[in-house]
Parts: C-alpha cells; structure tokens; sequence
C-alpha cells in the first residue's frame, strides 16, 4: 500500500475529475442486477432477487476465472473460496439480461472491474465475491451501499467515492489493499468484523461515525487527517502494524476499549473535541506517540461528564505509566487533576487543585515553580532592601558601592527568610534585625520574613517536585 501512504501524486486518480456516468452505462451494474435493481425496499422479495443476483455474479466471476483451482480468490484466512457454476440455462438468462442492456457477455474482462466516477442510485452486493482489481474511485452511491460479508480478492479502491446513506461492510474481507482515501460516509459507515490482510487506507475520510469494532487490520491502519464528526468505535479492533491517526479529528467519543496494537500507535497533532479517547482493557506497544494532540477542554463541564473525562484520564495516565512513558503520564494525570477540579462543586475545595496548577503545573512546570521560587526571594529583598539609609540620598560612586553590597545583604536576608527551615546565614539575619530595631521597622520586617518563611517552604517543594518530574530524576 505504500502508493497511497507516500502522498505521492497518483496514476490512477486524474487531475480533473470527469463528470459521473449513470450506473446504466456499465456493464459490471448491469451483470450485479441480472435479476433486479434495488427498490428502495428491503422486502422478501427484495431478499430472493438479491439471492439470485449474488448467484450470477459469483458464478460469472467462476466462469472469468476459470477452472484453474490455483487461480480461485481466497477468503481472510486463504482458503480457496466455492463459486457456484451456472447451468445453461442460467448463463442464458445472464446473456440475455445484459444483451436487453445493450452489452454482451464478450465484453466481459477478466483484468479489472470499474465502477468508477459513476452515479449509483443503490447497490446491494452482500456477499458477492470480486476475484479482479476492482474501482470505485469518486463513485457517488446516493443509496443503498451493501457490502456485507462481501470478499475483495485483489486491491479495492474507493478513492473519494461518496455514501450517501449508511454503508454496510460489516464482515467484508479485503484480501489485499484497501483504500478509502478522501472518501465521504454521510450517513456514517460499518466495519464490524471485517478483515483487512493487506491494510486499509482512510487518509483524510470523513465519517459522521465510523464502526470499526473487532475488525482485524493486518499491514497498517492510515487514518491520517480523518474526521469522525461522532463516534468513532474501534473496540475490540486489532492493528498488527503501525496504526495512524496523525492530524485525525475526533468531535465525539473515540473508542478504543479492548482493542490491540501489536506495533505503533501515532496520534500526532490528532484532536479530541469533546472527549478523550477511551483505551480500557486495551493493549498497546511502547511505540505510541501523543505529540501536539490536542484535548478538550474542562471548562463548562456537568459533574458527570467531568467525572467521565477523570476515568478517561487515569486509565490513560496509568497505561503511559506502564509503559515507563513518563512525559506522557504525567500530561494525562494534569488532565486528570482538571477534571477532578470540574467535578467539585464547593469553592473552597476547588482552591487548592487550582492553587497546585497555578504554582506548579500540577507538579510538572518547573520553570514556572522556578519563577515563583526566585521571586519569592526577589520580591522579599526588595522590601528588605533599606532605602531609609540617608547614605545614599545623594548619587555617588561610593553610595553605588555601598547600594550594592547592601543589596546583597538584602538578597542574602531575603534567602535566608525563605528558607529559615535550613538554618542559613544566622549572623546576616541578626544583623539586618538589629538594624530596622534601630530604624523602627522591625514589625514590617517581622511580617516580610513571617510571609517568606511560609510561602518559601512550599515554593521550594513545588520547585523539587517539578525538577524531578520534568528531568525525571530519581
């Protein structure tokens, strides 16, 4: 599949695309409705023309084939599929039907099945069997689009081919590539249970939702810049090779519960609008990478959901934390703590999760514990600072000396006040209290120092705790 993965300008999709042909001028809608076209209606007898038109194509695909075993397309698991053999009597109505249409069974080719750039009003191909390549590139299905259980043997290409209603492909096995690049699901789309041997291709599809769960996806997974506009269901999913949601976007719920990836999961620059992708019971590789996704916001939330976004955020901080992914856990753990924040109600209880973010990023922002640490100590010599020294009323190289060194006292005191716990520097602090004694400042030292002391014990811890959380040290 890497033609499709490259972003690589490709032979098969024109630069202009021609306007679409009616369903009626291909000979391959003609041979998928021998016995009738869909009605609109899903009836029994519906069902019984479906049931015949399933029996001739699979028996005209026997006949394009061959007898040559060898050459029989084969299931998910490479067994060699059981095509029907048409009587003659069978083949007869088959000629018969397309000759009405204006084709004849000569016009048949064993290469390539196209539907491509046309306009199908509704198509039920439910178990049918495609042994050739096969196109739908830019096809526009304005109804019923019924793949189910249906086998693709060789590549199926649905390059920017637009679904009107919901397309059914629950069960379909896809033998060798897959590729829905740029496709359209309007009315949203099933995957479940389908099989993909050779990898399936989604980059830049839109899906009003997407169910993917327990399909099996063996070579890669290309979700590239998708858009899910509500859930996108991919529980129980296994991906044997890398799997990528770069630049995807997520506007609902993204399920990822019980699914497997056996090799790397991206989610690069992905976007979850307004859940986080939920990945309990799930098992993943250490090669999964978060880099610039973006997260929503918990602003505005019901306690439920607040509460809702908390389970998510725990689960997912505590797989990163399996996997020794210590930057990623911790990101998880400070959504986590906003959630909970959101889900408490009482103001007063609220104060001290936003005192942590606002100090110390929840333990993880060390410049900004950093600042507040040194400014601590700044702020603290500045009132400390004495300026009611009349020495240096009057500018001069000396008072520049002597500002400097009492500026220094200053810092040191101001130090020393923060940090009085670690019993620094008790001859500066003797002197500096002696000295606004003597000045009549001892109370607004008093409350300088009291206020440092206090606010200096938790500056510290936060500037600790970030430390060792950002260079993960210890």
């Amino acid at each position: 599949m890497t033609d499709d993965n490259t972003g690589a300008a490709d032979p098969d999709q024109p630069s202009v695309a021609p306007a679409l042909r009616p369903a009626s001028d291909s000979i391959w809608y003609a041979l998928a409705t021998i016995a009738g076209e869909w009605q609109g209606i899903n009836s029994r007898k519906w069902q019984e023309i479906q049931r015949q038109n399933r029996r001739y194509w699979n028996g005209m695909m026997r006949h394009l084939v061959g007898e040559d075993i060898n050459k029989r397309p084969k299931d998910a698991k490479g067994r060699s599929l059981s095509l029907p053999s048409l009587d003659g009597a069978e083949r007869e109505t088959v000629r018969r039907a397309l000759e009405e249409r204006g084709f004849s069974e000569d016009d048949l080719s064993a290469g390539e099945i196209d539907f491509s750039h046309m306009s199908i009003d509704g198509i039920d191909c439910s178990k049918f069997i495609f042994p050739f390549r096969t196109m739908f590139n830019r096809t526009v299905f304005s109804g019923r689009a019924d793949f189910t259980e249906t086998t693709f043997s060789e590549w199926i290409k649905f390059k920017g081919a637009t679904f009107s209603e919901l397309a059914n492909f629950k069960g379909a096995a896809f033998i060798e590539g897959a590729i829905f690049n740029g496709a359209t699901f309007s009315a949203g789309v099933n995957f479940h249970l389908s099989t993909f041997r050779k990898g399936a291709a989604f980059k830049s599809a839109f899906f009003k939702w997407g169910d993917f769960t327990q399909a099996e996806i063996f070579e890669v997974g290309n979700f590239e810049g998708a858009t899910f506009s509500q859930e996108a269901d991919f529980s129980g999913a296994t991906f044997s090779k890398r799997a990528d949601f770069n630049g995807a976007a997520f506007s609902s719920l993204a399920n990822f519960n019980g699914s497997t990836f056996k090799d790397s999961l991206k989610f690069k620059a992905a976007s979850f609008e307004t859940n986080p992708p939920t990945f309990y019971n799930a098992k993943i590789s250490e090669a999964i990478s978060w880099t610039d996704a973006r997260f929503p916001s918990t602003k505005g939330l019901s306690e439920d959901t607040a509460d809702i976004h908390k389970d998510a955020y725990e689960r997912l901080a505590l797989m990163m934390d399996r996997l020794k992914k210590h930057h990623d856990q911790h990101r998880f753990f400070r959504l986590e703590m906003k959630a909970r924040r959101a889900m408490e109600r009482n103001p007063l209880l609220k104060f001290p999760n936003w005192l942590y973010q606002v100090m110390a990023d929840y333990g993880y922002g060390f410049g900004r514990a950093l600042t507040i640490w040194l400014a601590n100590i700044g702020i603290g010599a500045a009132l400390l600072f004495p300026y009611h020294d009349a020495a240096l009323a009057a500018p001069s190289l000396t008072n520049i000396g002597t500002a400097i060194k009492l500026w220094g006292t200053a810092v040191v005191t101001s130090f020393s006040n923060a940090h009085g716990f670690l019993g620094l520097n008790r001859t500066t602090l003797k002197q500096t209290v002696a000295h606004y004694q003597q000045a009549d400042l001892l109370l607004p030292y008093n409350v300088t120092a009291t206020a440092q002391a206090v606010f200096g014990v938790i500056a510290l811890f936060f500037l600790i705790l970030t430390a060792r959380n950002r260079f993960r040290m210890g």
